[in-house]
């Protein structure tokens, strides 16, 4: 959806009022980064987000929880940290890029 906006920015001309961010980290964002510009990071999630998820969803399906945590209760609340990407650390990220 960034590439779209991206596009649609410069169709109207206002490249030099905007700036866009993303998620995911596709191939053709991490080149616009490292060029600088328009699109100026984006961000990537932990690959192993949905498998983790699907984890808990098990588990909270079975009235389970986590033996190994103090109390073994699912959390309520779990944060799984984003990589930030931007021309400053882009050549760091590119080998997570999808096409």
């Amino acid at each position: 959806m960034a590439q779209g906006v991206v596009q649609a920015i410069r169709n109207a001309g206002r490249d030099d009022e905007m700036f866009v961010t993303g998620v995911g980290g596709s191939q053709a964002a991490m080149e616009q980064i490292a060029e600088g510009g328009l699109y100026r990071a984006t961000f990537l999630y932990n690959p192993n987000m949905a498998a983790t998820a699907a984890t808990m969803a098990r588990l909270i399906a079975l009235g389970e929880g986590f033996p190994e945590l103090v109390p073994p209760e699912v959390p309520r609340l779990l944060v799984v940290p984003a990589a930030v990407v931007t021309k400053e650390n882009v050549s760091e990220y590119e080998q997570y890029a999808f096409n």
